[in-house]
């Protein structure tokens, strides 16, 4: 039977400790795990954009943290990879929160509720797995704490991530 299941990362490299320290999370990077048997692959937005990774290679330079079911069927998944083929990271919108951070921890200036620089054709990392799940983000910014956050509220055995 194929599993997919939400993955949540930090990351050792100089981009994850700056943007799990811009977030103020520890989750630097999310996607999807997708079971096959044995086989294990990931689907993930980085900045090379979409990508499909062995497990091994996703686990190279990241630690995960925690692991949540989704309701997404491998059909519909592989239905979405074939829509989002050759889409590219959101480098507008990762810029966006990039100078929000830097204005919300310099100077103090609210957090953002929208990502007003995110290209419709391009994923964030949180947005791509936010989009799989159904969730609209043109509506709200998403951090990939807050999709953990929004995949743990509808799933009754879910605890904080592990260090």
């Amino acid at each position: 039977m194929t599993k997919v299941t939400a993955v949540f990362t930090i990351s050792p490299s100089t981009i994850g400790q700056m943007i799990s320290w811009g977030l103020g999370q520890r989750m630097s990077h999310c996607g999807l795990k997708i079971e096959f048997g044995n086989s294990h692959l990931i689907v993930h937005s980085d900045l090379g954009g979409l990508q499909v990774d062995p497990v091994n290679k996703f686990l190279v330079d990241r630690i995960i943290l925690a692991e949540l079911p989704t309701n997404i069927s491998p059909d519909t998944l592989i239905a979405k990879m074939d829509e989002y083929a050759n889409r590219k990271y959101d480098l507008g919108g990762f810029a966006y929160w990039a100078l929000r951070i830097l204005g919300t921890k310099l100077f103090g200036l609210p957090t953002m509720k929208r990502n007003l620089w995110a290209a419709p054709r391009a994923f964030l990392c949180s947005e791509l797995l936010a989009d799989l799940l159904g969730e609209d983000t043109t509506l709200k910014a998403f951090s990939p704490y807050d999709v953990y956050q929004l995949l743990a509220s509808s799933s009754p055995q879910t605890s904080e991530p592990h260090s």
